[in-house]
């Protein structure tokens, strides 16, 4: 009977540290996709760059802005696919340090983005609206409240298209440049929106008073 324990003790320690194994090395394959992915998408980014460069050194303006255009909404739709596919890792292995500094690289090319979207839209002269979500990463108590206003956001999204930039970025993950611009806009509590540049909502908001002023200027 004691033998009989014992083996089965055994067994379980094995199955229970295979199992435990198994579960890193699942954690690893996952991190290292996102790495593989993000390290894709910046090389995607430099090249669309040097495109704009190119065609801000030889070409047109009209040209120029139709190019450039095209090629920030093609990245802006690669690294909206990259952040779909964190956020499902994240469901398993939130707070793996590997894929929180990925998370970091997400955020600051959103933010690359926003830049970009930025001076296109003033030098092409542009009417599409760029929204900002700054959301918490690790306040669990706001995920309701996240996830009501990210789903007004992507309804607005859906609504106006390419006309609409949707810029979400975590605000809470040790990055420099966003603590820079929740003190420049003076934003303490999440979540918070900025309508381009200018217009700027913190807490839950409703999704007709952020529609009333996205194309207000």
């Amino acid at each position: 009977m004691k033998r009989t324990l014992a083996i089965t003790s055994l067994l379980t320690l094995v199955f229970l540290l295979i199992g435990f194994f198994a579960g890193i090395w699942f954690d690893n394959m996952r991190t290292e996709e996102v790495k593989k992915e993000l390290s894709g998408i910046d090389l995607a980014w430099n090249d669309a760059r040097l495109q704009s460069l190119y065609y801000q050194t030889f070409s047109n303006g009209t040209d120029f802005c139709n190019s450039a255009l095209k090629g920030n909404l093609e990245f802006n739709k690669e690294i909206y696919e990259e952040g779909k596919k964190i956020d499902r890792y994240e469901r398993v292995n939130r707070f793996s340090p590997d894929l929180i500094l990925q998370k970091k690289r997400y955020a600051l090319l959103q933010m690359q983005f926003w830049f970009n979207s930025i001076r296109l839209k003033k030098i092409c002269h542009f009417n599409y609206s760029t929204v900002v979500y700054l959301y918490s990463y690790y306040n669990n108590s706001l995920g309701m409240t996240q996830k009501i206003q990210g789903a007004a956001l992507l309804e607005l999204k859906e609504k106006y298209g390419p006309s609409m930039m949707l810029i979400p970025i975590p605000s809470d993950i040790g990055i420099l440049s966003v603590d820079v611009i929740k003190s420049k806009y003076n934003i303490t509590e999440m979540p918070a929106i900025i309508v381009n540049e200018k217009y700027v909502f913190q807490g839950l908001t409703p999704k007709e008073k952020i529609e009333r002023v996205l194309f207000s200027d």
